[in-house]
């Protein structure tokens, strides 16, 4: 059975290179990017922080996914951006897989400015700024954390395969949260 690393924080920390990085260390990987799936939608798709989005079958999809591959012994790597909640979708849909949970976050200057360097389509504005400091307000224990704003996103990847505090409990999700 595959193992699952589950690589999150705002906009602009390095999510989707870290991941990319991480994947290509893997002998047997599946790199699944959050952002691609909840796109797969393509007529009448809005933000997933708008109303009327379509959360509810990203979930499903993204967990269906997650194990089709972790049963066929494919390591996953999935980046997105994961709140409490999510984290609760997650913990319904995954429980009893190997899993590694971090969380990446760099200084709002480095956000802006990489968010900045993305296409028009792609930026997110003030929205990178606003996530980071949700993520810092969350009950998230603090060892998962991972500050990118001065580590190359290969020094993060091999960090992460080198570093099992980042593993939780035989999949125990309750572990990501202070006082879990």
């Amino acid at each position: 059975m595959g193992e699952l690393y589950i690589i999150t924080g705002p906009p602009g920390v390095g999510k989707s290179t870290v991941s990319r990085m991480l994947a290509s260390k893997k002998s047997k990987s599946a790199l699944i990017d959050g952002d691609d799936i909840y796109y797969f939608v393509s007529s009448g798709v809005t933000k997933p922080w708008e109303q009327n989005n379509h959360l509810d079958v990203f979930w499903e999809n993204v967990i269906d996914l997650i194990e089709n591959f972790v049963e066929r012994d494919y390591d996953v790597i999935f980046n997105y951006i994961c709140m409490p909640a999510d984290i609760e979708r997650l913990k319904k849909g995954l429980q009893g897989i190997k899993t590694y949970f971090s969380i990446l976050v760099a200084d709002k200057e480095v956000i802006i400015s990489r968010d900045k360097s993305r296409k028009l389509s792609h930026q997110m504005g003030e929205r990178v700024a606003l996530l980071l400091e949700e993520f810092k307000n969350q009950e998230f224990d603090q060892k998962f954390y991972i500050d990118t704003s001065q580590i190359k996103a290969k020094d993060v990847a091999q960090h992460l395969l080198a570093n099992n505090k980042y593993l939780l409990n035989k999949g125990d999700f309750d572990g990501i949260f202070n006082g879990g």
